[in-house]
């Protein structure tokens, strides 16, 4: 839940936090079957970019390594830096990362606070940087912040991230729900706790210099839908590519760039 206490820096790094992501994305779980889904719809967006050799990229938040992974297999050819401030979870990526791996390397660091780690990287030539379940989890001052930080690490790149719970979408009614049960008031600013729109996104990349490229509905089913599909993903995976994850989707892809002046 956001409230104006909350910190994205130390939630993410509380103790046993990475086994507990770990396990969230296992086999056998909804949002496992929703990184699948993601996978398909990178593996087309990563078609279009085109990098040399001495290009790198740039995960930032990485968390347990999940799409560290994945674009290491993408991109063999190049350096995929995975950069996080939990040192919990970078300690799980080093474990469920294949370790012939030789082109990751992992960055313990906040790169939106310590400006010599920017300027390190800022020597990279990075041209490519995801940032996934970061921009919804974090509160709105760190949005900004690393949006800002991006910048001092490369001039010029393409920006990939998804929102993992959008309004309008029976996400936000399941949110709705569980808060008037509990409840709870959302926070000014937050509508309702936890989601947001497609509009604040855009805004929000405008405000810091970025161009929105493209978006990719990735889902509109809940995780309280998963029984319903027998707990299979091949029955989640069917159900999302339907014409409703193009209507109310819960989740989506934003592809945008930067390029300075």
């Amino acid at each position: 839940m956001v409230s104006q206490n909350y910190d994205y820096r130390l939630t993410h790094a509380k103790s046993n936090y990475g086994q507990h992501y770990a396990k969230y994305y296992g086999p056998g779980t909804y949002p496992h079957c929703i990184w699948q889904l993601e996978q398909e719809i990178l593996t087309d967006i990563l078609k279009h970019i085109s990098l040399s050799p001495k290009d790198s990229i740039l995960d930032f938040a990485t968390g347990t390594g999940r799409i560290l992974d994945f674009l290491a297999q993408k991109f063999p050819e190049n350096k995929i830096i995975g950069v996080d401030v939990s040192k919990e979870m970078l300690k799980v990526a080093k474990e469920l990362l294949d370790a012939k791996k030789n082109n990751i390397e992992l960055l313990l660091a906040d790169i939106t606070r310590e400006l010599k780690t920017t300027e390190k990287l800022k020597g990279k030539n990075i041209k490519l940087i995801t940032a996934f379940r970061f921009f919804l989890n974090a509160q709105e001052d760190l949005r900004h912040e690393a949006l800002e930080a991006f910048k001092r690490v490369s001039d010029n790149f393409i920006l990939i991230f998804n929102i993992h719970k959008l309004v309008p979408s029976l996400m936000t009614i399941q949110r709705q729900l569980i808060l008037l049960k509990r409840k709870v008031k959302p926070v000014k600013g937050d509508y309702p706790i936890e989601v947001l729109t497609k509009k604040y996104i855009k805004d929000l990349l405008q405000q810091h210099g970025y161009t929105l490229r493209a978006t990719y509905p990735v889902a509109w089913t809940t995780d309280k839908m998963y029984p319903l599909f027998l707990k299979k993903c091949s029955y989640v995976k069917a159900v999302n590519k339907t014409f409703l994850r193009k209507l109310i989707p819960s989740e989506m892809i934003f592809v945008a760039s930067y390029k300075k002046e």
